[in-house]
């Protein structure tokens, strides 16, 4: 008993200054270490994200660029005439070049006349379609015909299909010239 008396006594008599010092010292190797974990799982956790970033982008470059976006089978026959007509036109390997639009769009109403132009122009075979004026039959067969590359609800947006395959897409208006060299850059007119 008398040990724990006198070990009482000395810790009593060291100053509040000196006791506050060697608590200090006596957790600062544990900061080190806390600090140390926490920065070293912090390494870790962005070389892993990085890698993961980088493996998104290799598995996403690993599809094959040349693989063909091909029409599918569809029955088009409760779809109204202007979309059988589309999708026929399509079936035939005809080149199509379709625009799904909105009518309250304000780019989509100005590249109307100006695409309207250029296939009365050059007889392109022209499907400009209004989403918000189609019922859910049409804009499935519409949509899942063949696949939209690069769709993502934004219109207008036009595509290009030629013997039945995908061929190219554009979203945004454009001045009739700049639609006039995208459609000879993707061989739908001659040059």
């Amino acid at each position: 008993m008398a040990n724990k008396a006198d070990k009482k006594k000395s810790v009593k008599k060291v100053g509040k200054n000196e006791v506050k010092v060697v608590l200090e010292k006596a957790l600062e190797p544990k900061k080190d270490k806390k600090m140390s974990k926490n920065m070293l799982t912090t390494i870790i956790i962005a070389v892993v994200s990085i890698l993961f970033i980088v493996l998104s982008f290799l598995i996403g470059a690993k599809k094959d660029p040349e693989k063909e976006i091909v029409l599918q089978e569809m029955d088009v026959s409760k779809a109204s005439k202007t979309i059988q007509d589309w999708y026929n036109d399509l079936a035939s390997g005809e080149t199509v070049v379709s625009v799904l639009a909105s009518s309250t769009c304000p780019h989509c109403q100005e590249l109307k006349p100006i695409i309207t132009k250029v296939a009365e122009d050059y007889k392109l075979k022209l499907y400009f379609v209004e989403a918000d004026q189609m019922d859910s039959v049409d804009y499935e067969i519409y949509t899942n015909a063949i696949e939209l590359v690069g769709y993502n609800s934004s219109v207008p947006y036009m595509f290009i299909v030629s013997d039945k395959k995908f061929v190219n897409s554009h979203t945004g208006s454009m001045s009739q010239e700049d639609l006039v060299d995208y459609l000879k850059d993707n061989n739908v007119i001659e040059n």
